[in-house]
């Protein structure tokens, strides 16, 4: 394969990248601030995103296919392009009657699209085709359930540990539902058995109710990384569900920057009939968000460090996870421990996660980049005023107003509060007064003023503090 030459951001690299259709538009393996395809930028800032190409750069490759990793969802498209060659031990836990009567594994349904989208985030290969998955040579179980039931759970973890899984991500869906004594001793158990003893490395999503775990949900089970969200511009999206035992977050989308992954296509039922699968956008969809998002994300970047080193136990990965990954936010985010409920020990760093499982000296993760956003309503020809601390060398500030006939502008200003005639960003920023970027600041008190020249509405202010 070659590098599409008119993808130049990314020619700093000397591994051969995909050349996959959709490679281009995955922010969420590196987050360029704007879609190259498209140019457009809104929801999406630089450096947002979980490191991804940078760890197939650091690793030389991207990730080994002595690894599996297992997806347990509600039904897969095992005969989609990005999955050819790659399934190995399939397992249908409730298999249907076909047309004949006799068991079908993996009858593809109109609802059954989830599984076959987070499995593409995860492991989609590298072919040329559609997506890139986080570990592409991965080989990939797909156990297709619906139920999490002691006796159900028990089958599946025995199926996935005589059949060599290394990691599992678990998107499933499971509001307010707390573990059993029973059912937390046989998650121990099993996770601590597989790998030959060092451990299943064991994803799971946060769940998208916008609330925060109690004690005893599945998430919150001191064996299982439990996987929260970000957005692309490295905040918290409002349904994430929160906890004291989120291990990181990972991309999973919010507004105009949702995740393209693989989908069900077109397919036959046991009647003969002909239907459309999936989110009816062919076998691909462009618009995919949440925790179940987030998940098979870090069980990638989880197939990646192991690709790294082999030989590193459960809970290596998962404290290798934890302490590689970016501080987002802001500190008072943070407790003394550096967690947080909202964003676990950070956004996942694929990067930095491989480099410390090979041994590597690990780049800074620490609070290289700031956060603050500000939302509002403003009538035409009112302003409103904002105002925060920069110890940091460079301020990214967008403004997302209303759509529409509309006229909304920022200005900003150091040490006063700026007025439209009254302002200095515009000699060292690039950019609109939508999207400004000021390189070089110097520390001190930062004004920005938002004001309607024309029209009103809701906007949103995402103002990025960083060192260049």
């Amino acid at each position: 394969m070659k590098n599409r030459p008119s993808f130049k951001p990314l020619t700093k690299y000397s591994l051969t990248l995909p050349s996959d259709e959709f490679f281009k538009q995955q922010w969420y393996l590196e987050n360029l601030g704007k879609n190259p395809v498209t140019g457009d930028s809104t929801d999406l800032i630089k450096g947002a995103d979980a490191k991804v190409v940078e760890a197939w750069e650091v690793l030389g490759n991207m990730g080994s296919d002595q690894i599996v990793l297992s997806v347990w969802d509600d039904g897969f498209d095992i005969k989609h392009p990005d999955f050819a060659g790659k399934i190995t031990s399939p397992k249908d836990m409730f298999p249907t009657p076909n047309s004949s009567g006799a068991l079908e594994e993996f009858l593809m349904r109109i609802n059954d699209a989830h599984g076959t989208m987070c499995a593409g985030i995860a492991t989609a290969a590298n072919n040329g085709q559609g997506v890139v998955g986080v570990a592409p040579n991965a080989r990939f179980m797909p156990i297709r359930t619906f139920s999490l039931e002691d006796f159900d759970l028990e089958r599946m973890f025995k199926h996935a540990i005589d059949n060599g899984a290394d990691v599992i991500s678990c998107s499933m869906g499971l509001p307010h539902r707390k573990m059993k004594r029973a059912t937390f001793d046989l998650i121990k158990k099993f996770i601590e058995k597989g790998r030959g003893g060092k451990g299943l490395v064991f994803c799971m999503a946060s769940g998208n109710e916008a609330r925060e775990l109690e004690d005893g949900e599945f998430p919150t089970h001191p064996n299982i990384i439990c996987v929260g969200a970000s957005t692309g511009m490295d905040t918290y999206p409002a349904y994430s569900n929160r906890s004291g035992s989120l291990s990181v977050v990972g991309p999973g989308g919010f507004g105009n920057a949702k995740m393209v992954t693989a989908d069900v296509g077109k397919f036959v039922g046991s009647d003969g009939i002909e239907r459309e699968g999936g989110k009816v956008e062919g076998i691909y969809y462009s618009r995919f968000e949440g925790t179940s998002a987030s998940c098979p994300l870090v069980a990638g970047v989880c197939a990646l460090i192991l690709s790294a080193n082999r030989n590193l136990t459960a809970k290596e990965v998962k404290d290798i996870l934890e302490s590689t990954a970016d501080k987002i936010g802001g500190p008072n985010e943070y407790d003394q421990n550096g967690h947080s409920i909202k964003y676990g020990f950070g956004r996942v760093n694929a990067a930095n996660a491989v480099r410390m499982a090979l041994g590597k000296e690990v780049k800074n993760s620490g609070f290289s980049a700031q956060t603050r956003n500000f939302r509002g309503n403003l009538e035409n020809k009112q302003k409103r005023m904002f105002r925060f601390s920069v110890k940091k060398k460079k301020i990214s500030i967008k403004l997302d107003g209303p759509e529409g006939n509309t006229d909304f502008d920022v200005f900003v200003k150091k040490g006063s509060q700026p007025t439209r005639r009254d302002f200095d960003h515009v000699s060292k920023a690039e950019g609109s007064n939508e999207n400004i970027i000021i390189e070089g600041a110097t520390p001190g008190e930062y004004f920005v003023l938002v004001e309607s020249f024309k029209g009103g509405g809701e906007f949103s202010l995402n103002v990025r503090i960083e060192d260049e």
